[in-house]
């Protein structure tokens, strides 16, 4: 039975419950299903703690490996050193044998550091980043190290088949790294088929105006955007409950003047910080808003957002290249645009005023995601494996 070898620097769920994120219930359903089609896995991710290293599934073996945590200022760069490391002892792991993998999946452009020259040359080798460093750097404005560009250029270089989550992804691939558009496959994280069974959204606002927010603490996701309106919202009267759920992998320095604004009036009054919760306990968090909204700087495609849509939610989205691909402002949602807080308070205040006129946008907005299933996402990529 051909064997494929996983790569994710990020943790690995080892039950479908562990999942806590959409793009993590991805490779957790790729694995499956190449299980599924007989092939033998073996996942290398990171052991958070002290945790069992060794994991047996059915043609499933998970290899949890230890890494140095970086305790850098430049969330790049600790990026880079936790992934180096990481890396590290996957190479060096008695069980990782390159020459035995039909093919080698990489996930997160940390899962690959130094890893190519370890290759055998007919090994195959499938990466997807799922968020570029040169576009992490773009947008938190910082510096983009040369060692850190050569790293991901050279992961993107040995690649086979490279997954770009959307269009404007593709075009960064191609243009700031000269990738090979022939390798550039176009394969949207899937959205579970269980938000589609969120019932649709009741004509009767609910009071306060609920809103969701789910994402990771830190700058990426512009969740001091959305704090900033929320205030704002409040100095116009305008009654707001605002959940807050976090995500894994955040950064420290945001996720603490986070809680310290949210622990404050008038915050404190109006938001409820949840913290990281579970893949399948979004459902109900999403059932019992009326908004979502993700006010990113930036993102390679925004399956939170997607999965919202899936749920029949009216979503509110800043204006970026991968969002501008699946949201058409005013037909299936609300587009604002980044860093203004204002656009996004007043765009909030609308559908406040007026609920009824925008429940044809949720609707519209479920129809949308049904082009973004679970199925369609494995239909691009499971084929990926069995080809030359």
């Amino acid at each position: 039975m051909p064997t494929v070898c996983i790569i994710k620097s990020r943790k690995y769920p080892i039950e479908k419950r562990g999942i806590v994120d959409g793009g993590t219930f991805n490779v957790y359903v790729i694995a499956n299903e190449l299980r599924r089609l007989g092939y033998n896995i073996e996942v290398f991710t990171r052991n958070e703690g002290d945790e069992q290293p060794i994991v047996n599934q059915p043609s499933i073996r998970i290899f949890r490996v230890p890494f140095v945590r970086s305790t850098n200022n430049n969330v790049l760069v600790r990026d880079y050193e936790e992934g180096k490391s990481f890396v590290k002892s996957v190479i060096s792991h008695r069980e990782f044998k390159p020459e035995k993998y039909t093919c080698i999946h990489t996930h997160h452009w940390t899962s690959g550091i130094n890893l190519v020259t370890q290759l055998p040359i007919g090994t195959k080798l499938i990466h997807t980043p799922h968020l570029l460093a040169s576009e992490k750097a773009n947008y938190n404005k910082l510096l983009f190290p040369p060692y850190i560009k050569e790293a991901e250029q050279a992961l993107l270089n040995r690649a086979n088949h490279v997954i770009a989550l959307s269009r404007s992804e593709a075009v960064v691939m191609r243009e700031t790294y000269g990738c090979d558009a022939q390798k550039i496959i176009i394969a949207s994280n899937g959205i579970n088929d269980a938000f589609f069974d969120v019932p649709s959204l009741d004509v009767k606002m609910p009071h306060p105006l609920s809103i969701l927010f789910i994402g990771r603490s830190c700058r990426q996701k512009g969740i001091d955007i959305l704090l900033d309106a929320t205030e704002q919202l409040l100095g116009k009267k305008v009654p707001v409950l605002l959940r807050f759920v976090g995500g894994p992998y955040g950064e420290p320095e945001v996720d603490k003047i986070i809680r310290d604004r949210v622990h404050q009036e008038p915050l404190s009054k109006v938001v409820e910080y949840l913290g990281e919760v579970p893949h399948v306990s979004v459902l109900p968090l999403l059932q019992n808003c009326f908004i979502y909204t993700q006010p990113s700087r930036y993102e390679s495609q925004g399956i939170a957002l997607l999965e919202a849509m899936a749920a029949g939610r009216i979503v509110v989205a800043s204006n970026l290249p991968a969002i501008r691909e699946y949201i058409r402002h005013g037909e299936n949602g609300f587009l604002v645009e980044p860093e203004n807080s204002r656009a996004l308070a007043d765009t909030l205040q609308t559908i406040f005023a007026n609920p009824d006129q925008f429940l044809p946008l949720a609707r519209e907005a479920r129809i949308t995601a049904r082009t973004f299933t679970t199925q369609m996402m494995l239909q691009k990529i499971i084929p990926l494996f069995a080809n030359k």
